[in-house]
């Protein structure tokens, strides 16, 4: 019953991508996608701008490389090798596909006569969001790694609790530093959802072969 339903969220997260990259080919931006940017960035004391500073900044060299990396390793060095691998091949694959969409759909950044840029590390096309996707393929697997793997207490709970808000908060990050719209963002939390499913759907095949 459980997988019926997860492959019908799939199915949903499928069409409504495809949707909503159809129309962002289209349109450099929605009406909701301005209305929600400044919004977000209105709220802006010290503490919240400084975290979605931080955020964005893991999702770029050297850090991500250097974060992914420990992880990946101290994964694989205490047995859990095929944890390891899986890890590595979803964020490698998350990563191809977040360009290949950005090369299909061709989508501009938003621009500084739009909204406040407050970083901009890049100039590379808008959607759906590279970062977002990025944390998903990683911090989702870690997820559902310790989901799985860990019996349920106060310190798995807590942990899955802080992985999650990562994979939320960098959404928040990258429309509020002004590096994306709304629509990127809900474009890498819907092929993300999709990516992260197969990835799972993957592990369990490896589990049971190896």
């Amino acid at each position: 019953m459980r997988g019926n339903l997860f492959t019908i969220f799939v199915i949903i997260a499928f069409f409504l991508f495809v949707t909503l990259a159809i129309f962002a080919k289209q349109y450099q931006y929605f009406w909701f996608d301005l209305i929600l940017t400044r919004n977000i960035q209105d709220f802006n004391p010290f503490w919240f701008d400084l975290l979605m500073k931080l955020l964005t900044n893991l999702g770029f060299l050297p850090w991500s490389f250097a974060i992914i990396g420990l992880v990946c390793l101290i994964i694989f060095f205490i047995g859990r090798k095929i944890e390891s691998l899986i890890l590595v091949f979803s964020v490698l694959g998350a990563s191809i596909l977040s360009e290949t969409l950005k090369n299909i759909i061709s989508r501009p950044r938003p621009t500084p006569d739009l909204v406040n840029q407050i970083t901009m590390h890049t100039q590379s096309d808008s959607f759906p969001s590279g970062h977002v996707l990025i944390f998903i393929s990683f911090f989702g697997v870690l997820v559902y790694y310790t989901y799985t793997l860990f019996k349920k207490n106060f310190y798995r709970d807590f942990l899955i609790f802080i992985l999650s808000m990562l994979i939320l908060l960098i959404g928040i990050s990258r429309i509020y530093l002004g590096d994306h719209w709304f629509s990127d963002v809900l474009g890498s939390y819907l092929i993300g959802f999709i990516w992260l499913n197969f990835i799972v759907f993957l592990y369990k095949i490896s589990k049971k072969r190896f």
